[in-house]
């Protein structure tokens, strides 16, 4: 026993005993917190050599084969503008530090041709759209789809009209090879006994049925949901059926899509011990740090993921349409540029138009609905122009008004110091000759007295 703690007060004991007393749960949990706590910290900040050394020790490398699901796939290669892209970059980067573990980054059959079918789908509505910078600068306010908005941001930072074919073409013509330049690697395995398999089958049609009773309009559609459940039984498929930790899994699935989170927690409510198979980025970089030495990308990865899931929000897939609806409408006049960006703005955000749009049945309809509001708004800007003008001729005017008066004031006061100078001149040629005939007096009074005393003299 440590020296300190020797002695012949019993109290010490007593004390060591009652703090340490394994029965109390109270105790039992506050001091195994704190270890935790404590081996926790410890472990986070192992240095590389300490790393390595551990690592060297054991013989066994850690392996993760990370499938990567298809909006978090977007953020990897920058096609779109959400708030995991920053996820995506740190995690990346992160991988670059690991030394002591196998990271691989996969992605799954399906999950490449719902990509393909995305970005298709995002060429068939925005290749109508003329993404011109004045266009995109009014749309940087308006909800609307990522990748649209990414586009509007490569516009913006060009200062030049970027057509939308030409931008979507490397990634339906090119895009498995950049898959590679990013790291990943296509998983290329067949997977159609699954589309045949009972539990999938079975699990498309609850999710189906709970997505339409929760989200309504905003359902997952049936070729998301195959992607989804195909996906995670594949996954699952691959996992030992007896695990221990978390690091015998081997396989997971990256994803910022919370309701596949959540179908990946519902599955394993009935299976006792199971480890998640959807992971977010924060849990990844979470489980990763370990084996990563304490520098500062990892201290910005997590901190950045921590703060990932409070900036999404749920996106209105109707008012996007409309807002694309319009956007096809104003593009198809050549004069657009002669358009302001505030008028643009102003058309965008029109309540009146977007509701007679969300309605409307043709194309035909929408263009005359926005005709006809770039008529009430040109109405509305010659109005304002008109009042304006109107305020500033009264302002010219009041302003003359004052003006004339404050020069009349000036010429009545200069009036008045000029008379008042000539009084004063008058005053002071007054006073100099009072004064001059007072020396005159003066002096005639000294010479008569001088010669009445040289007459008395005489006498």
């Amino acid at each position: 026993m440590d020296s300190r703690f020797r002695g012949n007060d019993k109290s010490d004991t007593l004390f060591l005993e009652t703090a340490l007393d394994p029965q109390n749960s109270y105790v039992r949990e506050y001091i195994l917190r704190n270890l935790n706590a404590y081996f926790f910290l410890e472990a986070c900040n192992l240095s590389e050599e300490n790393l390595q050394a551990l690592f060297g020790q054991s013989g066994n490398v850690p392996s993760f084969k990370v499938f990567v699901d298809t909006n978090f796939l977007f953020s990897i290669l920058g096609l779109h503008e959400n708030p995991s892209n920053e996820a995506a970059d740190s995690l990346m980067k992160l991988l670059t530090h690991l030394k002591s573990v196998r990271v691989e980054l996969y992605v799954f059959p399906l999950t490449v041709l719902e990509a393909k079918k995305a970005i298709e789908r995002a060429e068939r509505n925005l290749k109508n759209l003329r993404f011109t910078p004045r266009i995109c600068k009014a749309m940087s306010k308006i909800e609307i789809d990522s990748i649209a908005t990414k586009l509007a941001g490569e516009v913006i930072k060009a200062n030049c009209e970027i057509n939308v074919v030409d931008y979507f073409k490397p990634y339906l013509t090119n895009f498995i090879e950049m898959l590679k330049q990013k790291g990943l690697e296509v998983y290329n395995v067949k997977y159609d006994e699954y589309l045949k398999d009972n539990r999938v089958l079975d699990d498309m049609e609850t999710e189906r049925s709970y997505e339409i009773g929760k989200f309504g309009s905003t359902a997952k559609g049936l070729e998301t949901l195959e992607h989804d459940v195909v996906m995670w039984h594949y996954i699952n498929d691959k996992r030992p059926g007896i695990m221990e930790s978390a690091l015998e899994a081997g396989y997971w699935i990256v994803t910022v899509d919370f309701r596949f989170i959540a179908f990946d927690h519902y599955k394993r409510k009935v299976l006792p011990n199971s480890f998640p198979v959807c992971v977010h980025p924060t849990s990844l970089i979470q489980m990763l740090q370990f084996w990563v030495p304490r520098t500062e990308d990892l201290e910005k990865a997590v901190l950045q993921n921590l703060r990932l899931p409070c900036l999404f929000h749920e996106f209105d897939l109707i008012s996007e349409k409309v807002t694309i609806q319009i956007l096809q409408s104003l593009s198809r006049y050549e004069n657009i540029d002669d358009l302001s960006e505030q008028t643009i703005k102003s058309i965008l955000v029109n309540d009146a138009l977007r509701q007679k749009i969300r309605i409307s049945q043709t194309q035909e309809e929408d263009i005359n609905l926005v005709r006809e509001a770039l008529i009430e708004e040109n109405k509305r800007i010659t109005a304002e122009k008109l009042q304006t003008e109107e305020e500033l001729k009264k302002e010219a005017i009041a302003h003359t008004e004052t003006r004339i008066s404050a020069i009349t004031d000036i010429e009545k006061k200069t009036r008045d110091i000029n008379n008042l100078q000539s009084e004063l001149s008058l005053a002071k040629s007054k006073a100099e000759l009072a004064e001059k005939n007072l020396a005159e007096e003066k002096h005639d009074r000294m010479q008569a007295e001088q010669k009445a005393k040289d007459e008395t003299a005489t006498k």
